[in-house]
């Protein structure tokens, strides 16, 4: 076993792709949003994988075998890719309606499975026709001889990466708030640049020949980097609700804080999607009520949960949180207990403001705000 100058990237796309499957599953993978994006990044993360075994092979003629393997292991990551594509496109931000949604993705997930079992047992060498090796960043490593199959296949993956990035673009177009917009644009940016990177290696390879090595794993590093940016920065995929319906009427209902907070208590007892933004702190509030919900502190301070009323991309935020999470569940029950935080701010207009675009959300996603005076 050794460790060529081909087997770094390798290893920075699969740490990279497993912090990311780690993120998501922590916080819960069965949430829709969470499963799209846990298959894109595990199909990176077995691609990933299964390059740097490729990688640890040799050098060449040795561990042919090994070569074999990691080849084999990374079709499987191959194969799944073009589903992950097309249900992370459908499900990030928020939920794409369109009539045959549901049949649209299973039938991705099929060819994918198809294509995955076929390239685990590579029937006749349908797949993989052959190792062989090449030069690749300075040195002598395997790469992987394709067979027609293969080819298509990878022909259809890139198919399904242009489908991937029109239905983001038309997304971002449709998209109504910013925080939506700045969500897409920085993950199709990353996308983008990482279809670029593999294209043009590949090729550069074909026209020029030479010694060439295609910048797959690296592609994958470099979208993953933009990705975790909008989890860090936007919370991407930590705020879905239980898949079931607002048991309460939408509308606003102002009253005082110990009320507000009974009636909120009662709505998560009766099983109510629900979700939290207070003013006090966030950790007493959860033990408070004995359950660990979605939650947010409205302050001026930092903090990972913190959201300042005077920045409007807060506010914006704050909004897409409760649209994205109605919209999963059906509608929800909202408390927002932040009148004493605005007031202290001296901000008592923009909770005017506030209110004014709850009222609208109430009704056009059956919601029911709980407000705390």
């Amino acid at each position: 076993m050794w460790f060529p100058n081909a087997f770094w990237p390798t290893l920075l796309a699969a740490i990279l792709g497993a912090y990311i499957i780690i993120r998501l599953l922590l916080s819960d993978i069965r949430r829709p949003g969470n499963f799209s994006a846990f298959v894109m990044f595990l199909a990176f993360f077995i691609w990933s994988l299964g390059e740097m075994v490729e990688r640890l092979a040799g050098p060449p003629p040795d561990d042919k075998w090994l070569a074999w393997f990691g080849a084999q292991f990374l079709f499987v990551g191959i194969a799944l890719a073009p589903a992950g594509f097309i249900h992370f496109s459908l499900d990030y931000p928020d939920l794409l309606r369109i009539k045959g949604r549901k049949g649209i993705i299973t039938l991705f997930y099929l060819i994918s499975l198809v294509f995955a079992v076929l390239g685990i047992f590579n029937p006749n060498r349908m797949i993989i026709a052959d190792m062989e090796p090449y030069r690749g960043l300075g040195q002598m490593i395997w790469g992987i001889v394709s067979s027609r199959t293969y080819n298509a296949y990878v022909s259809y993956v890139f198919a399904m990466s242009l489908v991937f990035m029109f239905i983001m673009i038309y997304r971002y177009f449709r998209a109504s708030l910013h925080i939506i917009k700045m969500q897409i644009s920085i993950s199709l940016a990353g996308f983008i640049i990482a279809v670029a990177m593999v294209s043009s290696s590949y090729f550069v390879q074909m026209i020029f020949g030479g010694d060439s090595y295609p910048l797959t794993t690296v592609s994958f590093s470099i979208f993953s980097l933009f990705v975790l940016y909008t989890i860090h920065r936007y919370r991407a995929f930590l705020v879905y609700p239980e898949e079931h319906g607002n048991s309460y009427e939408a509308g606003l209902k102002i009253l005082k804080r110990e009320d507000a907070e009974r009636l909120f208590a009662d709505a998560l007892k009766k099983g109510s999607p629900a979700l939290a933004f207070i003013s006090t702190d966030l950790s007493a509030f959860k033990k408070k009520l004995g359950k660990d919900i979605p939650a947010f502190r409205i302050s001026g301070e930092k903090g990972p949960d913190n959201l300042n009323p005077l920045l409007e991309e807060h506010i914006e935020m704050l909004y897409f949180i409760i649209l994205s999470f109605a919209e999963q569940a059906g509608g929800a029950v909202v408390l927002i207990e932040i009148k004493d935080a605005m007031k202290k701010m001296e901000r008592m207009d923009r909770y005017g403001e506030m209110l004014d675009e709850f009222e609208k959300m109430s009704s056009s996603h059956n919601i029911s705000f709980i407000i705390a005076e």
